[in-house]
């Protein structure tokens, strides 16, 4: 089992950027680095 570092202000960060991120249709190329280096962080 993996254990996860981050609150639950870390967690509300990430869900927001997803969000954002999924819903930005054909936006993607331009936050694949900022989506990178969130997984990288994780």
């Amino acid at each position: 089992m993996v254990q996860t570092c981050m609150n639950d202000a870390d967690r509300k960060r990430v869900e927001d950027f997803l969000t954002k991120w999924l819903g930005s249709e054909g936006n993607e190329r331009a936050n694949y680095q900022t989506f990178f280096a969130i997984c990288v962080w994780l």
